[in-house]
């Protein structure tokens, strides 16, 4: 499988959580969670960095 697909499969995962009824009425932490996914998968250069706040607020 190529990365793409794994990545596909993994937004898919994030994308199912969110929607559970652990995430029902929890708009924020469905944010975050899908900020991070996305990160984590789209910034491959990020993984040994650290996450600053601003980053998070922002979303850049």
């Amino acid at each position: 499988m190529s990365s793409v697909e794994d990545s596909q499969r993994m937004m898919a995962q994030v994308e199912k959580i969110i929607r559970s009824s652990v995430f029902f009425g929890a708009e924020t932490s469905s944010k975050l969670l899908l900020f991070l996914a996305n990160r984590a998968l789209n910034t491959p250069e990020s993984s040994g960095s650290s996450l600053k706040e601003y980053e998070i607020a922002t979303g850049n």
